[in-house]
Parts: C-alpha cells; structure tokens; sequence
C-alpha cells in the first residue's frame, strides 16, 4: 500500500542521512545539526518568476507590456528612452539605467492603462481643469448623434485624461 510504502522510504532515508560520507567521519545529519542555526526562515511570500523585456516608453507616457496588452505609465521625462522591465506574476517595476523609476501592481486586463497621474507630462495634466460635462456642453452645439459619442467615449474605463483626448480629438473632427 502506498502507506507501507512511505514507510519504508523513511526507513531508508533516516539509513541513508545516518551512514558517513566516503572517507570522512560525519553523516548528512550531523552536517545539517551544524548548519541549522545558521538556516533563516522561508519568506512569507511565495517565490515568483521574474520575466525581463526591454521597451521604449511611448510618447503617452506608457510601455505596452506585449504579454498581458496592457499599457503602464511611466514618469514622463523618459519619453522616448529605452527602459527595462522586470515583472512577476503580480508586480511590474521599471527600470532606467538600473534604478527604479516606476511600480505597478500587474493588471491583465486588455488594453486597458495603468496611469500614476505624476507621471504624465503637464500637458495631459491640463485636462484637469476639465470635465464630462465641459464636454457634453461642447458637443451639445453640434448635433446628437456627436452628444452621443461623446458620451460613449466618457463612460468607457480608461484614465480620465485619455478619455478627454479622445474627446477633444472627435470635437476637432467635429
């Protein structure tokens, strides 16, 4: 039975970890009683794979990390510059010449943005002065159909301030 079995394996394993080493006078146990104090305990978490990819960071202030389709801003004096991205299974961290310049908790969810406000430029940071009902104002002198749109773009989850880009992109189509 598979419990005669473990029994037997201990058996063999207390044996073999008792028998000396070939030519020395010590076993595997008394080599693990001398290291013992010296042994720390497991960390709490358990350990995750970290994956590296290098990315320029886009004009928006973003890398779009390929894997999850998901994009993570990054502070925006690095616009244009090459970064590292060292990520786990639940932590992204950005790396420029070997410091961290950005941390994002790891979201998968498909083109969607993962935004720290401090790290737009202030150009993206103007549209705070802004609002949905500037907009709905705005497109309310064109037509409905406009309204509507406009409304469809304000509703969607994005970073606020790339929702009123892609408003003022459809005004000035308007």
């Amino acid at each position: 039975s598979l419990n005669q079995l473990n029994e037997a394996i201990a058996e063999l394993l207390e044996k073999h970890n008792s028998a000396l080493f070939q030519g020395k006078d010590h076993s595997r146990n008394d080599l693990f009683e001398t290291e013992k104090p010296l042994l720390k305990p497991l960390p709490d978490e358990a350990f995750q794979i970290k994956k590296y990819r290098q990315y320029t960071v886009q004009k928006n202030s973003h890398i779009f990390l390929s894997e999850d389709s998901h994009y993570y801003s990054v502070p925006y004096a690095y616009i244009g510059q090459k970064v590292e991205i060292i990520y786990t299974h639940s932590q992204i961290n950005v790396y420029h010449k070997n410091r961290q310049i950005a941390s994002h908790i790891r979201t998968r969810k498909k083109h969607d943005y993962t935004t720290i406000e401090e790290h737009l430029p202030s150009k993206y940071r103007d549209y705070k002065d802004r609002s949905p009902d500037y907009y709905r104002k705005r497109s309310e002198s064109y037509c409905d159909e406009l309204k509507e749109v406009i409304d469809k773009i304000l509703r969607r989850k994005l970073y606020v301030e790339q929702n009123y880009k892609n408003c003022d992109g459809v005004l000035r189509l308007a």
